[in-house]
């Protein structure tokens, strides 16, 4: 047990509130048992002070990664605005000689980012390196990533697309710095417990695998953050009645529901596409998605997983810069030339704007 122990703990840095909740959950667990006796009561209290340890070790793992910060084009009130979304994590693994690092998890509803170093052994050359692959799980939406429940269960999201982003390569040191972004078309990725994330094969720019391991971990996510607004707006497109039903954001990302009550024709069910295909109304309708802050400037949309069948239609939006979402409180959305308000967009679990 200790020694589970001491794994679990070398890969996960709690903050404070996944602490205390750890320790709750433990203790629950300790009293569905059976009453609690003297000696399980020292093994919690052990536990519990491995916690205290843990966290102080982690306190050098504060605020968010200058790197991600650069990324984004982010200063202090950015940092701020994206912290409650971050997860600081300082997780090691090692294989093949190689040693994969997660330095930082950022988390909203239908996104998922992780900072990552890669540093590999002798011989292998980094200068064409591009991207991990987790090959059992190939397809045009590639999920690198589970999603599990408080119970370790694997949750259905969904179709999550991906991109890799080579943020920084040394290769005198052999060191390469990753960003991977994982979107989400449904959303209740901040509903996960937790994010298991595998890599089994460091490519290069052709596809060919650098080095080959098993590089794994499980990463806690924080709750939920953002705004939303709950909306029922009717426009016309192509002369048929189409409804938007939801509108999320945060400040890295857009996302809106949109329904139909009289199908759209083809066999489209199910089907999903990166950026850039034309897939006719679908492709016509992102370019005519324009959502503006309420000082009337509007923002940069990069669609990132579009997820449809013949009634219903999502789109999630990646964001060019950190931007407050307080500023589109009261702004408007564009669909179509058809404005929407939106006055309602509220922070997530209120009532009432801020």
């Amino acid at each position: 047990m200790d020694n589970d122990l001491r794994r679990v703990f070398d890969q996960t840095r709690p903050s404070p509130a996944q602490k205390e909740a750890m320790l709750g959950r433990l203790l629950t667990l300790e009293r569905k048992v059976k009453p609690m006796k003297k000696l399980k009561k020292l093994t919690v209290v052990g536990i519990a002070a491995a916690l205290m340890v843990i966290a102080c070790a982690a306190a050098v793992v504060t605020g968010i990664d200058q790197r991600l910060l650069d990324y984004f084009g982010a200063g202090p009130e950015q940092e701020e605005l994206i912290s409650p979304y971050a997860v600081p994590v300082d997780i090691t693994m090692k294989d093949s000689g190689g040693t994969l690092k997660v330095r930082q998890v950022l988390v909203d509803r239908y996104t998922v980012m992780m900072l990552l170093d890669f540093t590999a052994p002798d011989g292998v050359d980094l200068s064409n390196a591009d991207s991990f692959a987790w090959w059992d799980k190939w397809s045009w939406s590639i999920n690198h990533c589970d999603f599990l429940d408080s119970n370790g269960a694997e949750m259905e999201l969904g179709v999550v697309t991906c991109e890799w982003i080579c943020l920084n390569k040394d290769t005198e040191k052999r060191c390469v710095t990753f960003l991977y972004c994982g979107y989400s078309a449904e959303g209740g990725v901040n509903e996960a417990h937790s994010v298991r994330f595998f890599a089994s094969s460091l490519l290069d720019k052709n596809g060919r695998s650098l080095i080959s391991g098993n590089w794994s971990c499980v990463i806690p996510v924080p709750g939920d953050s953002g705004w939303e607004a709950t909306v029922d707006e009717v426009y016309w497109t192509e002369g048929k009645e189409e409804r938007i039903t939801e509108i999320y954001l945060s400040p890295m990302t857009f996302h809106i529901t949109l329904e139909r009550d009289v199908p759209l024709d083809g066999e489209m069910d199910g089907w999903s596409f990166w950026s850039g295909p034309d897939l006719g109304h679908f492709a016509w309708l992102q370019e005519n998605i324009i959502l503006t802050d309420k000082n009337g400037e509007p923002v940069v949309l990069t669609n990132k997983n579009c997820r449809g069948n013949p009634q219903k239609t999502t789109f999630t939006f990646g964001l060019e810069e950190i931007i407050d979402p307080a500023r589109f409180q009261g702004g408007t959305l564009s669909i179509m030339g058809h404005e929407i308000s939106l006055d309602g967009l509220t922070v997530v679990g209120t009532t009432d704007s801020k």
